[in-house]
């Protein structure tokens, strides 16, 4: 075929010579690519034999898409895809396989439909994570739904701790600086027998406990309150019970008293507590004054009783703490004719 006359040379016409195109350009004739050209450069090249490793760069309309069948790359040797950055690949990626690399950033988070499994290393059997999101949760965090899901924490493959949707159970003792309950709902402590605890044991005052039994001596105890007024008490090893701590007493009598100091102990074994002071005479009036003195210390009055026949218990009872090893007295003064004075001092240690 010819290309067409001059009255048909004009610009930006089109005619066709075999399987070629030409457009005209104004001046001359220009061929136009074919886009079923690389199909047919790349079979050419194979049937004749030709081998080329050094790419091929075909120039093509880039308004023009090019539709393929595909690309074998089957050549044993040049087989392959060269990337931009130079990184070849000579095998298909299979999708079911287990593709291992150097690391995995997902911006958009990573769905994974099996287990995330660590593979031992330096850091051994581990899954680091800034954040693990589950269903329905929306904050930093690990996130378990409702049901028999568990959360296991291990170290060396030994379970060290077990997370459920309602317990977190620490499985070994547990060696922390310190634990926060502050929580005005769920805050406290709940004990193997279910029983819940919300607020601190205050040491300064007293238990209540059903019972207190103990196979070796308890020691370091500032003080034991047995307030209840039907079960407080002591059971001894007998079987004998106290429900009132014992009242033990110094007691004497003074026929004819004289102004003068009554010793009624001169060295107190332990400390104790006064609790009580009768004095009475038969006859005559005298004043006297009960008074503990520490060792090397000063006279502390704890009563002074105006005796009679009728005087009797003392109330108003003051100094009653008497320190071991101080001296415990009557202090006789202002007497008229007293006679048969009896007395009697009781203390509890």
């Amino acid at each position: 075929m010819a290309f067409p006359s001059a009255s048909l040379q004009t610009a930006g016409n089109t005619h066709t010579v075999g399987e070629l195109s030409w457009s005209f350009n104004g001046y001359a004739w220009d061929k136009v690519p074919s886009t079923a050209g690389v199909a047919g450069v790349c079979q050419d090249l194979v049937n004749l034999g030709v081998l080329v490793t050094g790419g091929i760069t075909v120039g093509i309309n880039p308004d023009v898409a090019i539709k393929i069948a595909g690309i074998s790359l089957g050549d044993p040797i040049y087989g392959g895809v060269t990337f931009a950055d130079d990184t070849f690949q000579s095998t298909a990626v299979n999708p079911t396989a287990i593709v291992h690399v150097a690391g995995i950033s997902a911006d958009g988070g990573i769905t994974a439909g099996g287990n995330i499994t660590g593979v031992d290393g330096s850091f051994g059997n581990t899954v680091y994570a800034n954040r693990f999101y589950g269903s329905l949760n929306t904050t930093t965090g690990m996130h378990l739904n409702a049901g028999s899901n568990t959360l296991y924490l291990k170290a060396n493959n030994v379970s060290v701790a077990k997370i459920t949707p309602t317990h977190f159970n620490i499985l070994y003792p547990l060696n922390v600086v310190g634990i926060s309950l502050g929580d005005p709902i769920y805050g406290g402590v709940t004990f193997a027998d279910d029983t819940f605890q919300s607020t601190a044991v205050n040491t300064t005052s007293a238990i209540a406990v059903a019972g207190v039994s103990s196979t070796e001596l308890v020691t370091g105890i500032k003080g034991i309150s047995l307030g209840d007024p039907i079960y407080g008490g002591v059971t001894f090893a007998d079987d004998t019970f106290q429900s009132t701590a014992p009242q033990l007493s110094y007691t004497g009598h003074i026929e004819a008293p004289i102004v003068k100091q009554y010793t009624l102990d001169p060295y107190v074994a332990s400390a104790r507590t006064i609790t009580g002071y009768f004095v009475v005479s038969t006859a005559g009036t005298a004043t006297a004054i009960l008074k503990h003195t520490p060792s090397g210390g000063s006279d502390a009055t704890i009563k002074s009783a105006s005796v009679t026949d009728s005087s009797g218990v003392q109330t108003s009872l003051g100094n009653t703490l008497v320190a071991a090893n101080s001296r415990l007295w009557l202090d006789v003064t202002a007497i008229d004719g007293p006679e048969n004075v009896s007395f009697s001092v009781s203390y509890t240690e």
